[in-house]
């Protein structure tokens, strides 16, 4: 019989994380910890054996659709961020099975011959390239043209040549004087640096114009005030664990609404539930949480309530928990104010986190707009005074 303490079985293809991207493997041991926890003993496709390790089982996903699509957005991020470390094949080049690559030629001992013609152009390129843009670029190359040619004519009359600080300085300033007048090569550029803007900070600015209706602002004031009130342990009040309207019980409710629309194959509706749970799986103990609930161990009761449903309440159904990373049960816990906050604060996560939407931006907004109406219209239903207790009679 299988084990069913053990997500995953022996032989089979998962995902894992390793330096921030997802990476195929076949699981080939499993164990658990002193501590009671699973760990399984992965082989990296690809890779050399001695690559190999014990991964938890909170670092590997199973192979599906959604995840397949996480994995390639990971990737395109990491080759898009500037200066991000490189990824596990990137890093290892040389203990793939390929060692075809040539070797760099030796260097010649002795001091290298000066060539004035390499020096010169080296030194232009070197200092030229950097400063300047794509549309100056094209304007120098232009004006260099023409520069050549006059040049090649007054060679015809001049016996000396030309020096190259003189036969490029009024290039350069005639490239400049053409690149401001050229319209269409600067829009040329500003649309080059868009394009290098990372696509979090776009989504971010984008989430940032979105206006939180007067009810919503009211909850969020009032939940700031309690939070920050100094009471002592028999008074202080803290958001308790609902039954029904958690999380991810609200945004599936939501995405199965008028108020969402979605594609002929109901797709949409997925991922975006999925989506903002591993948004808040990811960062609610780090930008959800008020001081005064961290003093309380809040992440301690949720695992006790967690824990007490599992064992009262079995046939509580957890939506899309197969496409979770194992412990992050956060979702089924936190209720419909921490959504709110998780909307507030949605543009700030973005920009400490590389998890993306797996679809086009601009929808994933639009569905974030919605989704704010539609707690608007159900302000009675999701936020009571009643979601407060005090701080004692949590688990």
């Amino acid at each position: 019989m299988a084990d069913k303490s053990y997500q995953f079985a022996i032989g089979e293809k998962v995902f894992v994380y390793y330096n921030g991207l997802l990476y195929e493997a076949i699981c080939l041991k499993r164990r658990k910890t002193d501590y009671g926890e699973n760990q399984y003993f992965v082989h990296y496709k690809g890779f050399k054996n001695k690559w190999d390790e014990w991964s938890d089982e909170d670092n590997i996903l199973p192979i599906n659709e959604i995840n397949m699509g996480h994995k390639e957005r990971l990737e395109s991020s990491r080759k898009n961020c500037k200066g991000s470390k490189r990824g596990k094949k990137s890093q290892e080049p040389r203990d793939t099975e390929d060692d075809s690559s040539p070797k760099p030629a030796l260097r010649k001992r002795g001091r290298p011959k000066k060539n004035v013609d390499q020096s010169a152009e080296q030194a232009v390129g070197q200092s030229a390239e950097p400063v300047l843009r794509l549309s100056t670029v094209l304007a120098v190359e232009q004006s260099a043209e023409s520069v050549v040619g006059k040049s090649a004519e007054s060679d015809k009359e001049n016996s000396a040549e030309p020096s190259v600080a003189e036969s490029t300085a009024p290039a350069f300033e005639q490239s400049a004087i053409s690149t401001v007048k050229d319209k269409p090569a600067v829009l040329a550029v500003a649309n080059m640096v868009l394009n290098i803007i990372p696509r979090s900070k776009l989504l971010a600015n984008e989430l940032r114009k979105l206006v939180i209706p007067f009810k919503l602002k009211y909850a969020i004031e009032l939940d700031c005030i309690i939070m920050h009130r100094q009471y002592n342990y028999a008074s202080q009040k803290l958001l308790k664990f609902p039954e029904k309207n958690f999380l991810a019980q609200v945004i599936y409710t939501f995405t199965n609404s008028s108020y969402f629309i979605d594609d002929s194959q109901k797709i949409y509706s997925k991922i975006f539930c999925v989506t903002l749970m591993q948004y808040f799986n990811a960062s609610v103990h780090k930008h959800l949480t008020y001081k005064v609930e961290k003093m309380y161990n809040l992440q301690c009761k949720a695992v006790e309530c967690f824990l007490n449903r599992l064992r009262y309440q079995p046939h509580i159904n957890y939506i899309y928990k197969q496409f979770l990373r194992p412990k992050y049960i956060w979702c089924y816990l936190y209720g419909p104010m921490f959504l709110l906050r998780l909307i507030v604060r949605l543009p700030k996560i973005l920009g400490s986190t590389s998890m993306l939407p797996e679809y086009d931006s601009n929808t994933f907004v639009y569905h974030i707009k919605k989704l704010i109406r539609f707690l608007e219209d159900n302000f009675d239903t999701y936020f009571t005074f009643n979601d407060y207790i005090k701080a004692e009679e949590m688990v």
